[in-house]
């Protein structure tokens, strides 16, 4: 049976080994980029002889040092910015704000008695102006910690379910899933944004090498974005829902109002400011993207990283008593 502890020492490990994979990864891509530079657009090497990949190979281990010194610091300062200022990234990118105090004097207050009850710093409070119902965690750490909540989920909730909500969130927070779906979502979602952006350059230039130089590079980004990615996703275990569930439950001693609030929530909790953005997901409480029925939709759900709501429900409704969870 694993305990809370067990679970943020699995995080630190995860978080640890992802921070270590992000310039590995950056090092090949630019190693296959120089190849197909070199061996696809070159043509030649530099004494005039037509390229082989033995030549192409010669040329670019005498050039990658100093690239992969360039590319690892890059990256360095990217983990670094994203470890820091992650939280600001993610909030600006669900349009959210902080929670003003006299406004939200209630919201305030249940964040306030579950983060006493959790042993927790209290977080600061944003709220997304969107009617829908969800809510996400982030920050580096528990004195550095944010919760988002729609203004829909504080609406259509009442306040027994919207205090698990927000414990469901704390638990996050206290377990440092936090800090991993920050450094996962702002560091490997880099590699999408700057493939995509790469490819749609191409349009703009009138050099045939540098245009495949560019579609080539952005396509090795955008495919390890839209494919790696989503399966080094899969490291965060969909246990950690289920483990913020149950902690939750341990927090409130109310998993029925746990339950209510999600199937309330799975009703409506796709958020305008999120819609596309399938890289955030991961962070909410429930998929807030819109769903579809195409066929693609339904394959990746198999590499969600949360599951069904049923399933969830039905843990809730198996606890025997509130000491323990699996």
């Amino acid at each position: 049976m694993k305990t809370t502890y067990d679970f943020i020492d699995e995080n630190r490990i995860k978080t640890i080994l992802l921070i270590l994979l992000f310039p590995v990864t950056l090092a090949i891509i630019t190693y296959l980029s120089l190849f197909a530079f070199l061996f696809l657009s070159k043509g030649y090497t530099s004494s005039g002889e037509t390229m082989t990949v033995a030549s192409a190979l010669s040329e670019i281990n005498g050039i990658y040092p100093g690239v992969l010194a360039v590319v690892i610091i890059l990256s360095a300062l990217w983990t670094l910015i994203s470890f820091f200022s992650g939280h600001d990234f993610l909030l600006s990118a669900a349009n959210s704000s902080q929670a003003d105090p006299e406004l939200h004097k209630e919201v305030i207050r249940l964040a306030e008695n579950v983060a006493i009850t959790a042993g927790l710093p209290m977080p600061k409070i944003y709220i997304i102006n969107d009617e829908s119902l969800n809510a996400f965690a982030t920050g580096r750490n528990p004195e550095h910690a944010y919760i988002a909540l729609t203004t829909g989920i504080i609406k259509k909730l009442d306040k027994p379910e919207l205090e698990t909500v927000i414990a469901h969130e704390m638990a996050h927070i206290g377990n440092r899933d936090t800090r991993l779906m920050m450094i996962i979502i702002l560091v490997i979602g880099f590699f999408t944004f700057a493939g995509g952006f790469l490819l749609r350059m191409r349009f703009r230039g009138r050099n045939n090498k540098g245009a495949v130089v560019l579609i080539l590079i952005g396509l090795i980004l955008y495919l390890y974005g839209t494919i790696i990615a989503p399966l080094i996703r899969l490291a965060v275990s969909r246990r950690r829902e289920y483990q913020a569930d149950a902690t939750a439950a341990l927090i409130t001693r109310n998993p029925q109002s746990l339950i209510s609030a999600l199937r309330k929530i799975s009703s409506n909790p796709s958020v305008a400011s999120l819609n596309g953005n399938n890289i955030m997901a991961p962070m909410c409480i429930e998929n807030p993207l819109k769903e579809t029925n195409s066929l693609f939709d339904s394959l990746s759900g198999l590499l969600s990283t949360h599951p069904p709501v049923e399933k969830r429900i039905e843990a809730l409704q198996a606890m025997d008593g509130y000491s323990s969870f699996n």
